[in-house]
């Protein structure tokens, strides 16, 4: 890529820790809507929530990423990404925004600690601290897409 070549990211904070998100994994960001209840999925899955008559599961990130302290609020915001496996969605506690940044501002997560999961790297921010980049294309299994397919296809065919 070429020396001037910007990245873009959605930065979140859950419990206090600073996140990134590819932007292009981003879909819309949503206030906080109700979340349904399905039964038989993996314990990643907190339900799914209906946007415009689509069915949207919402994945446990803070459960994934053991933040204990997580409290979800009025006042959350909900992320929805797409990646080539699955769309889903997930609760945080506020988005700070959108941000383009140099190439150089983000470093590997495999120069950072190699074998590390779920982790893309991490993002210097120009005002000092860091945010991590999350993957959220290996958050969830083929197996547990399928699975979370299923009882969304159950859940529409009960409503």
């Amino acid at each position: 890529m070429a020396e001037d070549s910007k990245l873009q990211f959605i930065f979140f904070k859950i419990s206090g820790q600073s996140f990134a998100l590819p932007l292009d994994n981003v879909e819309r960001v949503l206030p906080m809507l109700e979340i349904s209840f399905l039964e038989n999925v993996s314990p990643k899955i907190l339900g799914i929530i209906n946007v415009k008559e689509e069915l949207i599961p919402i994945v446990d990130f803070a459960g994934i990423f053991k933040i204990s302290d997580f409290n979800v609020s009025l006042e959350s915001r909900i992320i929805v990404v797409k990646t080539s496996k699955y769309k889903a969605g997930f609760i945080v506690d506020e988005v700070e925004g959108y941000r383009e940044l140099p190439e150089n501002y983000v470093t590997g997560s495999q120069e950072l600690w190699p074998g590390l999961e779920n982790v893309k790297g991490v993002v210097r921010l120009e005002e000092g601290g860091a945010a991590v980049i999350r993957d959220v294309e290996g958050m969830l299994s083929l197996k547990e897409v399928e699975k979370f397919n299923k009882a969304i296809s159950n859940f529409a065919k009960n409503a």
